[in-house]
């Protein structure tokens, strides 16, 4: 069982960095004044708390770039625990009352880039960076916590092997659903599809930087890469991004690792509230897993 403690509570009136202070109440949305610049993408009871380590702020400022505590958006700064070996589904007690579960992976966007000498936020992407994301956590009980607090990694739900044993009894095969494809500029691509090729635009988020077309029983993502990042520029023009769909990610998931698939990311709730993971082929091509409803 690992333990820790709390290093830093920060909060903000929306953006970072976030503020240090003492002691703060958590409740079932988040830490008490605290807000967030895009409540569609941050907040709500399955990003309740932000998460991340002093320990990984500690190896990015010695590489010398200008990160701190609280400055890329964690509520919570935490010390001693094993970061690497979070991950969603796990529960964690912060001080004496509060209980935690971590959902999901948090995904790193533009506004933490000041945090970074180059700029390269995507250094807390889980995918890219797998034991190096910050992560999204549920409130289950709420409290009062203090800098200086203990935090406890807690024993796995005992309900947990009847729901992997139950899981594995479903054997939906997964459907091809969506194809992500990279592109620069995703208004620009956009109208190409919609205006010139003729596709009905379904979603479009500028924010994110994502949208979705109808393509028959195949939906279309386009992808807004960052144009300043490398290794983001050399998807574009030769690799999209495959999605299959299940009705039950947790089913599918365990029917799949127990046959040895390899998955890089573990089932995980999104920023945007999506549920899903990804796997690798045996040559090392990454695909998503994701539930979605059976007409999607």
């Amino acid at each position: 069982m690992s333990r820790g403690r709390i290093h830093q509570l920060s909060v903000s009136n929306g953006g970072v960095p976030k503020t240090a202070i003492e002691q703060v109440r958590i409740t079932r949305l988040g830490l008490e004044g605290d807000s967030h610049d895009k409540p569609k993408i941050h907040g709500g009871p399955l990003r309740a708390v932000c998460l991340y380590a002093l320990e990984e702020i500690a190896a990015l400022a010695a590489e010398g770039h200008p990160i701190s505590p609280g400055s890329v958006g964690e509520n919570v700064t935490t010390e001693g625990i094993d970061w690497a070996s979070l991950e969603p589904g796990m529960r964690l007690r912060l001080g004496a009352d509060v209980r935690i579960e971590i959902v999901s992976f948090t995904a790193p966007c533009r506004t933490i880039a000041g945090s970074f000498s180059d700029g390269g936020f995507r250094r807390l992407d889980a995918v890219r960076n797998p034991g190096h994301a910050r992560v999204y956590a549920e409130v289950l009980e709420e409290g009062v916590v203090r800098t200086g607090d203990a935090i406890e990694v807690l024993p796995a739900d005992a309900g947990a092997p009847e729901r992997a044993a139950s899981a594995a009894e479903d054997a939906s095969p997964p459907r091809i659903a969506y194809a992500n494809v990279y592109v620069t500029d995703l208004a620009r691509t956009l109208r190409f599809f919609h205006e010139d090729v003729g596709l009905a635009v379904q979603h479009e988020d500028a924010a994110f930087g994502y949208a979705s077309l109808e393509a028959g029983p195949i939906r279309m993502g386009l992808a807004q890469i960052d144009a300043a990042d490398e290794e983001q520029r050399k998807l574009t023009g030769r690799q999209t991004g495959i999605g299959f769909a299940v009705a039950d990610l947790e089913a599918a998931h365990a029917r799949l690792a127990a046959r040895g698939v390899d998955f890089p990311m573990k089932p995980a709730r999104q920023p945007w509230g999506g549920f899903m993971a990804m796997f690798a082929d045996p040559d090392g091509n990454l695909f998503y897993l994701d539930e979605l409803a059976s007409d999607t």
